[in-house]
């Protein structure tokens, strides 16, 4: 006879597993659309440099409860862009409104382990300044402060 506690740790390891596969089904397919979008709204445009594993931590102007996520960021000759997986989103910049683009280890009062990408930049309202998590910031700083990035 089969021990009932064998037959639980069974089925909630099947159930766990099938959870886990649909979780990585969802990735995929929103990574899928956030990829298309990015054909579809840079389809003639070169990109120079493109991170699909962004994380944007926000504005400083705004509040608490500002729009964050993951996405893609995408540098074109001129203009940077972030286009953001759930909820479905994107952000443009304009490289010309650009103003500094710095490695910190803080933003808006949060400790980060590692270096964040800070740009600030220039609005109709004054200056603000944004930041993304990536998995390396010094190809970025580079091409957004010399034009090309560091490879």
């Amino acid at each position: 006879m089969i021990n009932p506690f064998v037959i639980l740790i069974g089925i909630f390891l099947s159930v766990a597993l099938f959870a886990g596969c649909l979780v990585m089904i969802f990735i995929q397919a929103t990574r899928r659309r956030v990829d298309q979008r990015i054909r579809t709204e840079l389809r003639d445009t070169p990109r120079r440099l493109e991170t699909p594993s962004a994380r944007f931590l926000g504005f400083s102007s705004g509040t608490g409860e500002q729009l964050k996520g993951s996405g893609a960021l995408v540098l074109t000759d001129d203009q940077l862009f972030f286009f953001q997986t759930l909820p479905p989103h994107h952000l443009t910049l304009p490289l010309a409104a650009l103003r500094d683009v710095t490695p910190v280890n803080t933003y808006r009062g949060k400790p980060y382990s590692r270096p964040v990408l800070k740009v600030t930049f220039s609005t109709h309202h004054g200056q603000d300044t944004a930041a993304w998590m990536l998995p390396d910031p010094a190809p970025w700083t580079s091409a957004l402060t010399s034009g090309e990035p560091d490879r």
